[in-house]
C-alpha cells in the first residue's frame, strides 16, 4: 500500500505539468486570437503569437492544451466578406443675372463605387484628381505684396471608409461617405458634402441613408443704372444610397 501512494504521489504531478503545443491558423489573424486562448489559462500558464507564419505558442496543462483545440476549431473560420455598393448623386440648380443679362442651369454629379471588406475590417476607397487653380493675390493678402501668381492645387475626390460586420444574414455597417466637384458656377469653387453613420442592414438590401439639400440667394447693386445690380439664386439636393451584399463576386453597378 505504501508503495502505491508514494508512486501515485510521483506520477500525478508529472502528468499534471505544462506542456508545450504550437497551434497553426489558417483563417483567423494570430494577434487576435490571444484574448479568447488566455481566458482559458490558469495561472502560470502563457500564450505567446507568432504573426508571421500565423500560430500560437502556448504552454498549459493537457487539458487546457485540449480546451483550446475545441476553441481555435470553433473560431479558426474563414469571416464573410462584404460587397459594398455606394451610390451618390448631387443635382445643383442655379440662376441669377443683373442689368444686361440673365443666366440659369444645372448640373448633376453622379457616383457609383464598389469595395469589397472583410467582416470585421475597415476598408476605404478614394476617386479623385488635383486640380491646379491659379492665385494671383494670395502673397498679398498675407502681407508679403504683390508678387506673380501663385499656383495651388484643389482636390476633388468621392469615396467612403466602411466598416461591415455580418451577423447572420444581416450586416452591421459604420459608414463614412464624402464626394466633392468643381462647381459650375465658377472656377475655384469646390462643392463638398460628407455624412457618417452606423445602420444595420439585410443581405442583399439596397437602403437611402442620406437625403437633403441647401439654397442661398444673394443680391447685390452699386450706383444704381451706372454699375447696374445682380442676383443669384442657387441650390443643391443630395442622395445617398448603400447596397451590401455577402458573396463572391461583385454585384453590377447601379
Amino acid at each position: 500500500m505504501k508503495r502505491l501512494l508514494l508512486a501515485l504521489m510521483i506520477t500525478l504531478p508529472l502528468a499534471a505539468q505544462p506542456q508545450l503545443k504550437v497551434f497553426s491558423l489558417s483563417n483567423r489573424p494570430a494577434a487576435a486570437t490571444i484574448e479568447p486562448v488566455k481566458a482559458l489559462l490558469q495561472p502560470g500558464e502563457t500564450v505567446m503569437a507568432e504573426e508571421r507564419l500565423q500560430r500560437l505558442i502556448v504552454r498549459a496543462a493537457p487539458e487546457r492544451l485540449e480546451q483550446i483545440q475545441k476553441l481555435l476549431e470553433q473560431i479558426d473560420i474563414a469571416a464573410p466578406q462584404v460587397w459594398i455598393t455606394i451610390a451618390q448623386s448631387a443635382s445643383n440648380p442655379y440662376s441669377g443675372g443683373g442689368l444686361l443679362q440673365t443666366y440659369d442651369g444645372q448640373q448633376n454629379v453622379n457616383a457609383s463605387q464598389q469595395l469589397l471588406v472583410m467582416s470585421g475590417e475597415r476598408g476605404s476607397i478614394t476617386v479623385g484628381e488635383d486640380i491646379p487653380q491659379v492665385q494671383p493675390f494670395w502673397t498679398y493678402v498675407n502681407g508679403l505684396g504683390l508678387l506673380p501668381p501663385g499656383v495651388i492645387f484643389q482636390r476633388v475626390s468621392t469615396g467612403f471608409s466602411v466598416e461591415p460586420t455580418v451577423i447572420g444574414q444581416n450586416i452591421r455597417l459604420r459608414l463614412t461617405p464624402w464626394m466633392s466637384y468643381q462647381s459650375a458656377q465658377g472656377p475655384g469653387r469646390i462643392d463638398f458634402s460628407e455624412g457618417s453613420t452606423s445602420v444595420t442592414m439585410k443581405n442583399g438590401e439596397t437602403l437611402t441613408v442620406s437625403a437633403g439639400g441647401t439654397s442661398n440667394s444673394r443680391q447685390s447693386g452699386a450706383f444704381g443704372l451706372i454699375l447696374g445690380y445682380g442676383n443669384q439664386q442657387s441650390s443643391s439636393n443630395n442622395q445617398l444610397t448603400v447596397t451590401t451584399l455577402i458573396r463572391d463576386e461583385p454585384p453590377p453597378i447601379p
